[in-house]
């Protein structure tokens, strides 16, 4: 396993990953993904494929605006499989009511390289304050 040689461009779909989530920017969140897909958000059920994680997506930009700041863990990688694990912080904020929430949340990312891309193929997390 090699956790730095590798690491700089697998970390770049994460930041990217992150940058779209703040700018609401669906495509852009979506095209980090691969068409086989998972996410599995805190507190709701698994999106599986591009269509339900997309769903998954147009959903929550209705409903929060995000503010997230990514912190790297660590990164490994065997071949053609990494594994990106890394905390957020910042907030969310309601968009119905305007209420901002500040939160801290643990993060999990399994990344596939196909093409010579890195793309998310797994991504799990959670809060680890309250909302």
């Amino acid at each position: 396993m090699n956790s730095f040689r590798q690491a700089p461009s697998i970390v770049a779909q994460i930041e990217q990953y992150f940058e779209a989530l703040n700018a609401h920017d669906l495509d852009s969140v979506v095209g980090v993904f691969t068409e086989d897909a998972t996410l599995m958000p805190n507190e709701a059920g698994s999106a599986v494929g591009i269509a339900e994680v997309r769903a998954a997506y147009a959903h929550r930009f209705t409903v929060f605006d995000y503010a997230r700041e990514l912190h790297v863990d660590d990164c490994v990688a065997d071949g053609d499989v990494a594994v990106v694990r890394c905390h957020t912080t910042g907030s969310f904020t309601m968009r119905a009511t305007g209420t901002t929430i500040d939160a801290v949340s643990r993060e999990l990312f399994a990344l596939q390289r196909a093409n010579g891309y890195w793309k998310i193929r797994f991504y799990m997390f959670n809060r680890t304050t309250p909302a």
